[in-house]
């Protein structure tokens, strides 16, 4: 009852203290309301924007009476001035004609916006709060601030009930989605309702657009910067989205087995006189061979398609091999012999990789006698190890490319992928596990996101070229095209798909010096084409890319011939020139359709 007589209040005060010259048709004006008689309206305002701050008690009882107090302070000097007729007439006309058509209005809005629901997964952070305040803004046009701020306000809390600094939130969702919003349309706002419906075009309120534009960007601008420095805090204490939604189901789809090498071999870790020879006098654990077998067996059979990978650092035989051919029947091994020689590799200042190409280029050598994953794995990032970041050699901007480069030639390289977490977007600690990852880095500074886009554009390749996957452990898909210069620190290879037109060849350059006429060995006559770049701006390059397709063209001999290699005459050999820029890697697509 306070809120309708508060509302019936203002409203009458408004319309009597209006010019009675905005309200005639044909841009023809009647007689002016006196200035003074705008008083009793301008009192009535700053009572409700004051008392509840000054008198809350007071002002909660006594609500009502002031209103009626400013009403009577309105209307009787009206009906002096004009008349007890004109102003009986007013006061009916703005009760049927202005107050039911607003109220049908606002419960037509309250129908609509209380039928939608908005459901998603994101969580609340400085760039999704901007979206939303500036998306509901404008919604206020369309819907009415009222019904926007239904709408919007339930998301806003959902997304970032996370937090614990967010009262500034509120603030700026009720300055911009519950007032200024509204000022488009005569939907969004009830003044422009009442001058609508007195003859006022209905997009005449248009034109305040670029005033509503202005205002947004200022606004939006401050609680951008305001919102980022309670999101680092929370963030800074832990605190983390939870985007989870009831019902939701996760299984498993493996497990890693930890340390198998301490379980395959009787003296591993121990000295001599602390362990036993088995039956054979040799080191072979049989019993912990023989359950690893069971085991593996065991899931295959009850869980097939399920993983099961070995964390085993030594050269045990058929480790992934079936327990039918004498294997201990793992789904992957993880690579660690890779692991440790390509991190070793790139710590090096690229001046002294010429001397250590073999690091790079040895894991080649026995790709396929196991099921490997290539891993980046905890172990590399914890206890006093730094992130693989700071593992990069060279000066801030040099280990993000290097960073690139290595991701690149990771996800080229034979075998199944795994990157611990964080390090896709280039967390500079070393992780923790009593604090989460920081995600403030993403915000602070924009490296970190293109590293993460980045990470992102190989995966996509990765699913999209099934070169990268399907002869993972085959011969038939690799290909050395250049690893035999080490004085240049570049590799360059082939990936082959389930077909041979499908190719991909990775050329990658580990020194910080442009190859300006890089020439290389080709697979084949043809057109190749650019689709990756690690020094691409969007990734944080410089943008130093091959724009054009690439011509193989023909040459009497290999540009860089193999080990022993010998020429045959009258054989085709073909060639690739193009720009390789420094600490990156770039991938290029055979085009079969172009021959």
């Amino acid at each position: 009852m306070k809120k309708l007589v508060t509302f019936l209040g203002m409203l009458l005060t408004m319309l009597f203290a209006w010019p009675t010259g905005v309200w005639a048709a044909g841009g023809e004006t009647t007689a002016s309301v006196p200035i003074w008689l705008c008083i009793p309206f301008a009192g009535l305002l700053l009572c409700i924007a004051i008392m509840p701050l000054i008198k809350a008690e007071w002002w909660e009882a006594h609500q009502p009476h002031v209103v009626l107090m400013w009403i009577i302070l309105m209307v009787v000097p009206f009906a002096v001035v004009y008349g007890v007729g004109d102003a009986a007439e007013t006061v009916l006309d703005c009760i049927i004609n202005d107050y039911l058509t607003f109220i049908i209005l606002l419960f037509g809005l309250f129908c609509v916006s209380g039928n939608i629901t908005m459901e998603g997964d994101f969580a609340g952070s400085p760039r999704v709060n901007v979206c939303l305040l500036a998306f509901g803004t404008l919604l206020s046009s369309c819907i009415g601030t009222t019904g926007a701020s239904m709408l919007m306000v339930r998301p806003v809390i959902k997304m970032n009930s996370w937090r614990k600094r967010k009262s500034h939130i509120m603030v700026f969702f009720i300055f911009m989605v519950s007032n200024m919003g509204g000022c488009l349309t005569p939907i969004g706002d009830p003044p422009l309702l009442m001058g609508f419906m007195r003859g006022v075009p209905f997009f005449w309120s248009l034109h305040l657009l670029p005033v509503l534009l202005f205002n947004m960007v200022i606004m939006l601008f401050v609680f951008y910067h305001v919102d980022k420095l309670a999101y680092r805090k929370d963030i800074a204490q832990g605190r983390k989205p939870d985007i989870s939604k009831p019902g939701t189901e996760f299984h498993i789809d493996g497990l890693r087995v930890d340390a198998v090498a301490s379980m395959l071999y009787l003296d591993y870790g121990k000295s001599d006189g602390e362990w036993l020879p088995n039956k054979d006098g040799g080191n072979e654990h049989y019993e912990a061979i023989h359950f690893l077998q069971h085991l593996n067996s065991e899931v295959e059979k009850e869980h097939p398609g399920a993983y099961i990978i070995a964390e085993e650092s030594t050269a045990w035989p058929g480790v992934t091999a079936p327990v039918a051919d004498g294997g201990l029947g793992f789904s992957y091994k993880w690579n660690m012999g890779w692991m440790n020689d390509f991190l070793e590799y790139m710590k090096l200042d690229p001046y002294f990789r010429k001397d250590h190409q073999r690091q790079l280029c040895f894991s080649i050598d026995y790709y396929t006698s196991e099921k490997y994953i290539l891993v980046l794995s905890h172990d590399e990032v914890v206890h006093g190890k730094c992130s693989l970041l700071n593992k990069m050699s060279g000066l801030e901007g040099d280990k993000f490319a290097s960073l690139r480069a290595a991701f690149g030639f990771m996800y080229g390289h034979p075998g199944k992928k795994l990157l611990f977490m964080g390090q896709e977007f280039a967390q500079k600690r070393e992780w923790a596990e009593f604090r989460s990852l920081d995600w403030f880095l993403l915000e602070e500074d924009d490296r970190h996101k293109k590293m993460q886009d980045y990470v992102r554009e190989l995966n996509h390749l990765y699913q999209k070229y099934d070169a990268l996957y399907y002869h993972d452990f085959n011969v038939m898909g690799f290909e050395w095209m250049d690893c035999w210069r080490p004085e240049l620190s570049t590799v360059a290879f082939v990936r082959r798909g389930s077909s041979v037109k499908d190719q991909l060849m990775f050329i990658a350059n580990f020194t910080p010096i442009a190859l300006e006429d890089y020439q290389v060995n080709a697979p084949c006559a043809g057109t190749f084409t650019e689709i990756l770049n690690s020094d691409e701006e969007r990734f944080g390059g410089e943008g130093r890319v091959n724009k054009k397709p690439i011509q193989a063209k023909p040459c009497k001999a290999p540009v860089v011939p193999r080990p022993g290699e010998k020429i045959e005459p009258g054989k085709k050999y073909y060639e690739l020139e193009l720009y390789v820029p420094p600490l990156s890697v770039v991938v290029l697509r055979y085009d079969y359709k172009a021959e």
